[in-house]
């Protein structure tokens, strides 16, 4: 329904990918996902459930799903509070599962929120992303490469969400998760496509994080290559890896 949110977990962590990494967020992360990426991370966020975690500074809660809008902002309010922080000091990463899927929602709730917001999706609908933008600060977006998907790819639409955030000159960054089984001709295609659709984007080539599935990240020497020959693209591309689990931090 689109008075009330399927929630997984809400939590304050450090981010840990891409160009806000390292920085503290509030994190809301959503529950449901039409995808099933071979190096997920949340599984348990793949199928909505009739409980999430709220994660406060003393320990984690279960608490009751769906919830109104009222009750999510109360929630990252005292998420925020028991960290002896207001809601509006940090900026808050809607992530999922796949945010999107909970689109009608987001489009009525992101507009109250005091604070910075962000919107991590793995761009499958443009025509959902589309009214989302303008209560958005930035968005970071998945580029899901087929070989690293066991279900969902006719779903993808990377690159039509991608020219809507070009043309609309909101803040945004791609990330490809890269496993050992991507060929060097599939990235070659994926960064073409990026470079088409955003010149000059920032894309961060994040190889697969052991122990996630039974994926295994591409070598060193291959990651090195692949940036080496990407160079010439119009991108500021960069490999980096996720940092929170070498953190032990969620």
């Amino acid at each position: 329904m689109a008075d009330t949110a399927v929630l997984e977990e809400l939590f304050l962590s450090l981010q840990g990918e891409g160009a806000e990494v390292g920085r503290p967020q509030l994190f809301l992360r959503l529950g449901g996902c039409p995808l099933r990426c071979r190096y997920c991370d949340t599984p348990e966020s793949w199928e909505p459930s009739p409980r999430f975690r709220l994660h406060l500074a003393g320990g984690a809660q279960e608490r009751s799903n769906p919830v109104s809008a009222a009750e999510l902002s109360s929630l990252l309010r005292e998420l925020a509070a028991s960290y002896g922080l207001e809601p509006s000091q940090l900026p808050l990463a809607v992530t999922g599962g796949e945010p999107l899927v909970q689109h009608e929602f987001l489009a009525a709730w992101l507009p109250t929120w005091p604070g910075p917001r962000m919107l991590e999706t793995a761009g499958l609908w443009p025509e959902r992303l589309a009214p989302l933008l303008p209560a958005l600060d930035s968005v970071s977006l998945d580029w899901k490469l087929a070989s690293t998907l066991d279900r969902g790819q006719a779903l993808a639409d990377p690159g039509g969400c991608l020219e809507l955030l070009h043309g609309a000159g909101l803040r945004h960054w791609v990330k490809l998760v890269l496993t050992d089984s991507v060929a060097e001709d599939e990235l070659d295609a994926a960064l073409a496509a990026v470079e088409e659709a955003a010149p000059e984007a920032e894309v961060y080539l994040q190889p697969a994080t052991p122990g996630h599935g039974a994926v295994r990240a591409p070598a060193a020497d291959d990651l090195l290559r692949w940036s080496l020959r990407q160079g010439r693209r119009a991108l500021r591309l960069r490999v980096l890896p996720q940092v929170h689990p070498m953190l032990g931090a969620r």
